[in-house]
């Protein structure tokens, strides 16, 4: 059986756009958003931050795409 790949165009096509745009900024810019992410998540908090539990896998033969 052939596998069939979901259609991400639309996902690589946004990250794109998303690259051009923050090679745009200005260095100051791009220091902004990261003293932003980093008030958002204090130092020390990425590894002491709760495990999340992985989604359980998907049974190949209940496809029925």
């Amino acid at each position: 059986m052939k596998q069939i790949y979901p259609d991400i165009s639309d996902i690589l096509a946004a990250k794109s756009k998303q690259r051009r745009t923050l090679v745009a900024l200005s260095w100051e810019d791009k220091v902004a958003i990261v003293e932003r992410m980093r008030a958002l998540l204090p130092k020390g908090q990425w590894k002491n931050r709760p495990a999340v539990q992985p989604d359980p896998p998907l049974d190949a033969s209940a496809n029925t795409l």
